[in-house]
């Protein structure tokens, strides 16, 4: 039995060549799109407006802007005003008011009392004329937040037991609550607001509309709710459409063909009628869902979206598998005995991943339209809360031949008529960074 030895590549010893060949890395498929994309000026500026507008969205309940369902009647919309004109007002409705009866010398020390409950910063937004004895009836308003809804009484004896044994006397403790039903999250996020702001909040910069409700509010609070659907149906679409698809074109066949007629039949239905039977059989049984399942109405809003949005993805997912699954490192897969599950989601999912993307950039925008269109038809999103759809229903009211109010179409319009351009820069700009046949060039 003969040892063979070792290469020898022109006198140099392999460690040496092993150790000048790990010097030299190549560049992998995602850094080399990464790179590429940043290059495209276009894409690059459209995805920080997405992140920006998205953290924006997010961040709603910390921004000190007005609530996006306070109604303030008026004769008609309040035109935009300009950011300087209420900077440093106080006005935000989400708080707490304590009214208390004094002399007018104890003003100072009352204060420093109904401070010492509350912990946080007050704002005095009301006051009577002295009467005969120099008494005056003064209200504090101090931030407020969801651990005080429902203690409202707490409050109160609390402020009475911190006025016991001085002149003063409590007349009244009111909470006003500006908001829908909100997460443990939005609630922290409030919290955080009364700490930092205060009271203070922002003027009307984009106007209001026929309620008095400010606009700048309601786009914020409204993209809010339109991404978080177009999110949570993509995201529904993507788990349904990859797996759907791919399944389907790697067993090919018999069962190919029979998943895929199945797609076609889904394909012939009109989904604004499917959507329209869903939510209607959803309306008759919401009560029984919400208490005794925990499923809101909103909620399967978002399933029924997703559930219908999946049926290209999985076209499009089966026609690149059908074009992988018969390569070399599929059959070696096979031959190591790899099971259907791990060839599917370890091997070729991965390798169709930067389609997928893609098509997510551009399945976004159409949900958005979509949910949009259903709120505008009332089968979407229900007031108090606020989406784009619900803002181009506000939005009629205000054009008409008698009246001209822009800023009601305006301001909501260009919001998401930016956010679907730059949607689709996006996946534009991902299309030439993720292809394949682009890679290493500029």
């Amino acid at each position: 039995m003969t040892t063979k030895e070792p290469w020898n590549f022109g006198g140099a010893g392999n460690e040496q060549l092993l150790a000048e060949a790990a010097k030299l890395k190549g560049e992998s498929l995602w850094n080399d799109a990464w790179r590429r994309l940043r290059r495209n000026r276009a894409a690059w500026w459209s995805l920080l407006f997405l992140a920006i507008f998205a953290v924006m969205s997010f961040v709603a309940p910390l921004l000190p802007i007005a609530s996006p369902k306070f109604l303030d009647p008026k004769t008609e919309p309040q035109p935009p005003e300009a950011p300087w004109q209420h900077f440093g007002s106080v006005g935000w409705q989400h708080r707490t008011t304590v009214t208390v009866e004094h002399a007018e010398s104890e003003r100072g020390a009352v204060a420093e009392s109904i401070r010492s409950v509350a912990g946080r910063r007050l704002v005095e937004v009301a006051s009577t004329p002295a009467d005969d004895n120099g008494r005056v009836q003064v209200s504090w308003a101090m931030p407020f937040w969801y651990s005080d809804r429902s203690n409202e009484n707490g409050i109160e004896a609390r402020m009475a037991a911190a006025l016991e044994g001085s002149p003063a006397k409590l007349v009244e403790v009111t909470a006003r609550d500006e908001y829908w039903e909100l997460n443990a999250l939005d609630r922290g996020m409030l919290w955080v607001r009364g700490k930092v702001f205060g009271l203070w909040q922002v003027g009307a910069w984009m106007g209001t509309d026929s309620k008095g409700r400010d606009l700048l509010s309601r786009v914020v609070w409204g993209s809010r709710t339109s991404i978080l659907v177009a999110l949570a149906a993509t995201l529904c679409s993507l788990i349904i459409g990859v797996t759907y698809g791919a399944l389907s074109g790697f067993l090919g066949g018999s069962i190919d063909n029979l998943m895929m007629r199945f797609v076609d039949v889904l394909y012939s239905i009109p989904f604004i009628f499917v959507v329209i039977f869903l939510i209607t059989l959803v309306n008759e049984y919401r009560t029984e869902l919400e208490d005794r399942y925990g499923i809101d109405r909103e909620v399967i809003f978002y399933v029924v979206i997703g559930a219908i949005y999946w049926l290209t993805m999985a076209r499009v997912v089966r026609g690149q598998v059908l074009s992988l699954k018969n390569t070399e490192f599929i059959e070696a897969a096979r031959v190591v005995g790899a099971s259907t599950s791990r060839i599917l989601f370890t091997h070729l999912v991965p390798n169709v991943l930067s389609l997928v993307i893609v098509y997510l950039t551009l399945t976004i925008p159409a949900v958005m339209l979509f949910e949009a269109f259903l709120s505008f038809l009332g089968l979407g999103i229900e007031p108090p809360k606020v989406s784009w759809g619900l803002l181009a229903v506000d939005s009629v009211e205000g054009i008409s031949p008698l009246t001209n109010f822009w800023w009601l179409v305006f301001f909501p319009a260009g919001a998401m008529g930016s956010t679907l351009l730059a949607l689709n820069v996006l996946g534009d700009g991902l299309r030439d960074a993720l292809d394949p046949k682009l890679r290493g060039k500029d």
